[in-house]
C-alpha cells in the first residue's frame, strides 16, 4: 500500500516473537528504506503471522492491522492479541488501543470488505490452532466496523450473529479472501486451511453467512491448503479459484478413497487431546506416527505394544478401537495437489496444475499477465521446512512460472527463460507498483527477503 501518498507502494514485513515488524517505504529510485514511523517496535513480544493495509477509519489513507499468532503462548494469553495502527496520512502510525475487541487467540490471516454495504471496511480474521489442542481451530472472527464520526473507531465481533458455529469453527484457516462468488453484488467469504475443504460462506444481503460449500461442489476438496486466489481464469465471466496445497512430492499420499485422516480425542483418559494421524499403505489404514511418538503422547499404550515389531504390524484398528474412532473428531485430507477450481455454472470442478506446481508446498501465488500477451499467467512459490525429521523438509521448489492461455490451461515456462530461483522457506509474495515498473517481493521464514523484477 502507498502509506504516505507519494504514488509508490510501501511494504510491511511482520516479525517473529521478540522481533519487531518493519515498515519499508519505497523511494523514487525504486529502493526501500526503513520508515521513521515504527510504533510496532513496542510490540515486539507478539508473533506477527498476518497483516493488512486497509482504510479502517475512512479518512482515505492506509491503516495497518497485524494478526498475532504462534504456539508460544497459552490460549487467551495477552501475546495473542491483534493490533491496529492508524495512519495520519503522511505514513506516521499510532496504535489504536481501544479499537479491537479484547479477544486474544492464535490467528493466521486478515482480509477486508464492506460486507454489509454501510460504507466502511469490515474484517474477517482467520484462526489457527488452540494451543495444545491440535487440530482444533481457535475460532474465526468477523469484525464489523462500527466507525463513529464523534468517537474513536471500534470493531465489534459479530461472528455468532452472522455465521454461528459453522463460521467460527470452519477449520485451521491459513488464508481467506472476499469475492462475489454468486454475482449477486455482495462479497462472499472464501476460506482455506489445513484439513478442510475450500469453504465458501455466501453473504445473504449483509445479514447472514451461509456455508455453501456443498452446494458449490466443493465438499470433499479437503487439503493442506496454504493459499487461495480468486480470478476469472477461463474468461467466462465468473470467479474461479487458484489454491496452493502441499504438493505431491512428500510421503503423504491422499485420495477420495484413501484419505489422510487425523483422529483427535482423549484416548488415554488424561484430559488432553491426542491427535493420531493415519494413512493408507497397500489399501489398508495404518497410524503414521512412530511408536516413540505415540508412546510419548500416550504412555499407557506402551503396554499394548511392547516391541517395535508389534507396532510395525499394527493397523489403525489395532491402535484405536472402532468406538474410539467413532467418538473422536476426524479430520481428512483428500488431495495434496495445488489446483484450479473452475466455476462451471455455479459448480466448481477441481483441476490439478501441472507437475511443476506439485514439487513442494505452494504458499505464494500471483496471477498476472507476465509476458504481455493479454492472458493471465501464474507465478508460484513455496516450500515448508518445519516438518519433523521423519518427514524431511519440503524444499524442492525454487518457484514456477506457468503460462496461461486464457481458457484455464497452464504450461510451465522453461527455467532458463523465466530465470526464477526462489529458494528457501518461502511464506508469501506480493507485487508492488514502483515508479517505472512492478517488483515482486518474496518473504521467507528465517531468511532474507528477495526482490525480483515484475513484468
Amino acid at each position: 500500500a502507498d502509506v504516505n501518498g507519494d504514488g509508490l507502494e510501501d511494504l510491511f514485513i511482520g516479525g517473529a516473537a521478540e522481533q519487531s515488524g518493519v515498515l519499508y517505504q519505497q523511494t523514487s529510485e525504486g529502493k526501500f528504506k526503513r520508515s521513521s514511523s515504527q510504533p510496532w517496535g513496542e510490540d515486539a513480544i507478539y508473533e506477527d503471522v498476518g497483516s493488512l493495509f486497509f482504510d479502517a477509519d475512512g479518512d482515505g489513507d492506509a491503516d495497518l492491522y497485524v494478526v498475532s499468532g504462534g504456539s508460544e503462548w497459552a490460549a487467551g494469553a495477552a501475546g495473542l492479541q491483534d493490533r491496529l495502527y492508524l495512519n495520519n496520512g503522511a505514513g506516521l502510525f499510532a496504535k489504536a488501543t481501544v479499537a479491537l475487541p479484547k479477544d486474544a487467540f492464535s490467528g493466521s490471516c486478515v482480509t477486508a470488505a464492506d460486507y454489509d454495504k454501510d460504507g466502511d471496511l469490515d474484517l474477517f480474521v482467520g484462526a489457527r490452532i488452540q494451543p495444545g489442542q491440535y487440530p482444533l481451530s481457535a475460532g474465526n472472527r468477523v469484525l464489523r466496523n462500527d466507525k463513529d464520526a464523534n468517537g474513536p473507531i471500534r470493531f465489534t465481533d459479530v461472528t455468532s450473529a452472522l455465521g454461528g458455529e459453522a463460521l467460527f469453527n470452519a477449520g485451521m484457516v491459513t488464508d481467506a479472501v472476499w469475492t462475489d462468488v454468486d454475482k449477486d453484488g455482495w462479497p462472499d467469504l472464501v476460506v482455506v486451511g489445513d484439513w478442510m475443504p475450500v469453504t465458501v460462506f455466501r453473504n445473504e444481503g449483509g445479514k447472514k453467512f451461509t456455508n455453501s460449500t456443498a452446494q458449490l461442489g466443493l465438499e470433499g476438496s479437503n487439503g493442506w491448503w496454504c493459499k487461495i486466489v480468486p480470478a476469472d481464469i477461463d474468461g467466462d465471466g465468473d470467479i474461479d479459484f487458484i489454491a496452493g496445497n502441499m504438493g505431491t512430492n512428500t510421503q503423504f499420499k491422499a485420495g477420495p478413497e484413501e484419505p489422510l485422516v487425523t483422529y483427535a480425542g482423549d484416548f488415554n483418559g488424561d484430559g488432553r487431546l491426542d491427535p493420531i494421524m493415519t494413512w493408507y499403505i497397500q489399501g489398508k489404514s495404518y497410524p503414521f506416527n512412530s511408536r516413540d511418538e505415540l508412546m510419548e503422547q500416550m504412555p499407557g499404550f506402551n503396554k499394548r505394544f511392547l516391541r517395535y515389531a508389534d507396532y510395525a504390524k499394527a493397523a489403525t484398528g489395532d491402535v484405536l478401537t472402532a468406538e474410539q474412532q467413532a467418538s473422536a473428531k476426524a479430520f481428512s485430507i483428500y488431495t495434496t495437489q495445488t489446483s484450479l477450481f473452475i466455476n462451471n455454472n455455479g459448480k466448481f470442478e477441481r483441476k490439478p496444475l501441472p507437475q511443476e506446481a506439485q514439487f513442494s508446498a505452494v504458499s505464494g501465488i500471483l496471477y498476472k499477465d507476465f509476458d504481455g500477451d493479454g492472458k493471465g499467467d501464474l507465478l508460484l512459490s513455496g516450500n515448508f521446512y518445519p516438518f519433523r525429521v521423519q518427514q524431511g523438509r519440503c524444499d524442492a521448489s525454487i518457484g514456477s512460472l506457468l503460462k496461461g492461455n486464457g481458457k484455464g490451461d497452464f504450461v510451465p515456462v522453461d527455467r532458463k527463460r523465466s530465470g526464477l530461483h526462489l529458494q528457501g522457506d518461502v511464506r508469501d509474495m506480493v507485487s508492488l507498483k514502483g515508479k517505472e515498473k512492478e517488483v515482486v517481493v518474496v518473504s521467507k521464514n528465517g531468511g532474507r527477503v528477495q526482490v525480483i523484477s515484475g513484468p
